[in-house]
């Protein structure tokens, strides 16, 4: 007997000599083949309902999202306004009382330098009076 040549029990013979029995799968009948089709339908009607669905919830959390941006860009453009006007004050009053500081440091320079001058003059009085003092002891006039 040939190796490919079935045996009356329907096994096949293989170099080896094992023998393994041939299993075959039975046929679907027509009815059957339709529950199978029907019910893959069912599934297929359920899965775009499904799909649909998560389309609708796609745009909804997307209009969500795009409103919540919205609104805190609004606030963030308010908390900018209000932040800029307060550092905008805050530099108006620093820049007076800045000003202010500068003038008595001015009046304060003038007033050293007209004293710097008072001092050397004074200086030169004593300078010349003490000369005149010692010019005046020397020829006898005191």
């Amino acid at each position: 007997m040939h190796v490919d040549v079935r045996s009356a029990k329907g096994y096949l013979r293989t170099m080896s000599a094992a023998v393994h029995e041939r299993y075959e799968d039975a046929m679907l009948t027509d009815e059957a083949i339709e529950v199978h089709l029907a019910s893959l339908r069912a599934g297929q009607d359920e899965l775009r309902e499904d799909v649909r669905e998560l389309r609708a919830d796609n745009r909804s959390i997307r209009e969500m999202v795009t409103q919540k941006y919205d609104a805190l860009n609004q606030k963030i453009d308010s908390v900018n306004t209000a932040l800029t006007q307060k550092i905008d004050n805050v530099d108006a009053t620093l820049s007076g009382k800045i000003d202010k500081v500068n003038e008595k440091i001015t009046g304060l320079s003038d007033a050293v330098a007209s004293m710097r001058g008072l001092q050397k003059a004074t200086l030169w009085v004593m300078g010349i009076l003490g000369s005149l003092g010692t010019v005046g002891k020397f020829l006898h006039w005191f």
